[in-house]
């Protein structure tokens, strides 16, 4: 396991991770109702298409289709609208799943920066840290990882890991975790067993909005009581990096989110 461990983590490429970044950023926007006014170079379609394109093209083991929904206005949701999570889904020997995310929308401010705007897809709308970071982690994870499952002889009729690991961009984040939440109903609907999700929300930043400067660490949030699955899984992601990734601290936040 820790030389499994230690090839996975060399192959993680910091040069995909930013050419992955700066082409989301290239769509200009990212804004959910952005489907709305389709454009091959600029907005959320061409975003999800280039997950969606890039993701499968790391192997054929590797399931990557979109995950659509029908949703109406409601809220911060100005227009009725399609949205869609990119799924890429490397079946395991078991059923049980364990997630990797990031949502890939990002939301638009007012030409004077002070504050949102959910109904203009004209506003530019990077979202480069937030949270196209995340989403080109969840990238390369699946890269990675899907290619140590072809490198140890995974096939389709015999998989290489036991859990069947799901890597997913959601969408509608900036809305209310809306993606998310119409993924979960559907997990519900059909049954399926998730054992553990890693998300990751703005996870490229060193520079805090009031002067701080920390690259050397990173925090987990998770709920629950001190014995909770989620409190376990924090203690587990603490202690397994601090043996393989001994130069980052992972600060564990007794949180679902930040305040």
């Amino acid at each position: 396991t820790a030389s499994y461990l230690k090839t996975a983590l060399a192959s993680i490429s910091a040069e995909r991770l930013a050419e992955y970044d700066r082409t989301l950023v290239s769509f200009g926007t990212r804004m959910t109702i952005s489907a709305n006014t389709p454009s091959p170079a600029r907005g959320i379609i061409p975003a999800r298409e280039y997950i969606r394109d890039t993701m499968r093209s790391f192997s054929p083991l590797l399931q990557v289709e979109l995950d659509c929904y029908n949703v109406r206005a409601h809220g911060r949701v100005t227009e009725d609208v399609e949205m869609c999570n990119v799924v890429g889904i490397l079946p395991g020997r078991s059923s049980r799943r364990i997630y990797v995310s990031g949502h890939y929308d990002s939301c638009a401010v007012l030409p004077d920066g002070s504050g949102w705007d959910w109904s203009r897809t004209d506003n530019p709308a990077p979202g480069a840290n937030d949270d196209g970071s995340g989403t080109v982690l969840m990238m390369e994870i699946a890269r990675v990882l899907t290619a140590a499952a072809a490198a140890g002889g995974g096939t389709a009729r015999a998989p290489y890991f036991d859990a069947t690991l799901v890597f997913v961009a959601h969408v509608a984040e900036e809305e209310g975790l809306e993606g998310a939440t119409l993924h979960a109903h559907r997990a519900v609907e059909e049954g399926w067993d998730i054992e553990a999700i890693f998300n990751n929300d703005i996870i490229g930043n060193s520079h805090g909005g009031g002067g701080a400067y920390d690259a050397s660490s990173l925090r987990i949030f998770s709920e629950g009581s001190a014995d909770s699955g989620s409190r376990q899984l924090a203690r587990y992601i603490r202690d397994v990096a601090a043996s393989f990734v001994p130069s980052h601290a992972v600060r564990l936040i007794a949180r679902e989110d930040r305040f």
